[in-house]
């Protein structure tokens, strides 16, 4: 079923049991779909919904906020980001079929609008998409319409019926011959009739500014450059520059050799970030021999993020390409290949600073790094507890005494750990902090209960009083112990800071 507007068909019909067939043939999870329409409310955003079960779209109006019900059979849908089966669908415009007349192809993009007099959904015009060789890609808003840039154009990937996506193929070849985008629209990796009205009128735009993207699809790459498509002007631009070149032969075109080409062609999965990162691995590799290039892709068969771990290995020099693919195909089973970099890197690190020799292709590097750590936090505490020990004897005489209560610094590295685990805070972590002589830590007890926590102080290293916590976090409250902590802080505290500075 096809829609007439002024005595031209539209490639998509809104007819509700259309779309239920479509739904059920193309995504069977999906609950609702809605197509964007002005919302009644303008202080919410909403789109008019139509029920896949039933097809019903009367008074079905789908809030970001709320769940949404079909009056008619009561098929439901809550937006839960996590329950993706009830992912709704938009369908923002409907394509007209294209006219070709003086060397120009020309079709029009209308959306659904409620008419004001009859409170119909019927299809609107809002742009007329005009192409030539010679002049490019032009953009005519309707009437009344303003006009937005080129990749501002509503879009969305629509099945469509094939015949019709032939027609626009062969309309736009009648006017530029061997445009390419036939073969990146039917790109062996791609599902065929599955067309986004965003690619083909970014397509058709940059061709005038990039003719290489011409024999760049042809050469095999319609699956990159209908991703790249998809952005906005600065990423299209950046990409576009950065994979494709200026020439006209593939292997200037494309500055990678003929085996990772080969690759990139064939690979169902490749986009334009996969390419960026082998493009990236390439250049940090630039001596990759086939072979290499093999033992690469069994060892990293999901590259994307690995790329940029690899290179990070790479530039500390203790392994080559292969060595690296080698350590990673021998702990494949254990863990996920970027993982088992980091975990050699941090090994070989915790290595070199306890001053022993390290494993370069270790059978489980996960196990043995682990064993490592655990010996490398024994020895880091003991350096710690060391460093915080020598913080203790500058601060032994630093104290205040009253008949209520006392405040004095912490005896060891130990008693500092017992008073986080006693008051049920984080104070152990600020050792760290007492050592480089950016806090300072004291103890404040009752006279009467001397070996029992009550606060804990922390002061910077111009003695302002930083916090005070008692219990769980609990603040003072106290107007006896804030007077006795100013005391310490005026009388104490502050005169050993200056005289220290002076010194």
């Amino acid at each position: 079923m096809l829609v007439n507007y002024k005595n031209r068909k539209l490639l998509l019909p809104f007819d509700p049991m259309y779309y239920c067939w479509w739904v059920k043939k193309y995504n069977a999870k999906m609950k609702f779909y809605g197509i964007a329409v002005p919302a009644p409310d303008a202080s919410c955003r909403n789109s008019l919904m139509i029920c896949a079960a039933c097809g019903t779209h009367a008074g079905l109006y789908y809030h970001y906020a709320d769940g949404i019900t079909c009056p008619k059979c009561g098929n439901s849908y809550h937006n839960n980001r996590y329950a993706k089966e009830y992912n709704a669908r938009i369908l923002n415009c409907l394509i007209g079929l294209p006219r070709v007349r003086d060397g120009k192809v020309s079709f029009d993009l209308c959306e659904y609008a409620e008419n004001a007099k009859t409170g119909v959904w019927e299809p609107e015009l809002f742009y007329t998409i005009r192409y030539s060789k010679e002049s490019g890609l032009e953009t005519i808003p309707a009437p009344g319409k303003r006009s937005r840039p080129i990749h501002h154009l509503t879009s969305t990937r629509m099945q469509v019926d094939e015949g019709h996506v032939q027609k626009l193929i062969k309309a736009f070849e009648k006017v530029h011959s061997g445009n390419g985008f036939r073969d990146m629209l039917y790109d062996k990796r791609c599902e065929k009739g599955r067309l986004d009205i965003k690619v083909l009128i970014q397509y058709f735009y940059y061709l005038g500014k990039y003719p290489q993207l011409e024999q760049i699809v042809k050469a095999g790459y319609g699956a990159v450059v209908r991703d790249i498509m998809q952005f906005s002007p600065q990423v299209v631009n950046r990409r576009i520059q950065y994979l494709f070149k200026s020439a006209t032969r593939e292997k200037n075109i494309v500055e990678l050799p003929s085996f990772v080409r080969e690759f990139i062609k064939s690979d169902p999965q490749m986009n334009d970030k996969r390419m960026l990162a082998l493009e990236s691995l390439y250049k940090a590799v630039p001596n990759m021999s086939r072979e290499d290039f093999e033992m690469f892709r069994k060892a990293f068969p999901r590259y994307l993020l690995a790329s940029r771990y690899i290179i990070r290995f790479l530039e500390e020099g203790e392994y080559s390409f292969r060595e690296v693919c080698k350590l990673v195909l021998g702990n494949r089973k254990r863990s996920a290949p970027r993982e088992l970099l980091w975990y050699q890197k941090d090994y070989i690190r915790m290595c070199r600073q306890m001053e022993i020799p390290y494993e370069r292709f270790p059978k489980d590097i996960r196990k043995l790094h682990d064993v490592i750590s655990a010996n490398y936090r024994v020895r880091q505490d003991k350096i710690r507890s060391q460093a915080f020990d020598q913080k203790c004897a500058e601060y032994k005489e630093v104290g205040i005494t009253s008949d209520q209560y006392f405040i004095r610094f912490p005896h060891d590295f130990a008693e500092l750990i017992m008073e986080g685990s006693t008051m049920h805070h984080c104070v152990a972590s600020y050792a760290d902090r007492v050592i480089d002589g950016t806090s300072i830590i004291f103890f404040m007890r009752k006279t009467n209960e001397a070996e029992m926590p009550y606060i804990t102080m922390e002061f910077d290293r111009k003695g302002e009083l930083v916090q005070a916590r008692k219990n769980r976090n609990a603040p003072i409250g106290n107007s006896e112990e804030s007077a006795f902590i100013r005391k310490f802080q005026k009388e104490v505290l502050l005169p050993v800071i200056r005289s220290r500075k002076g010194a």
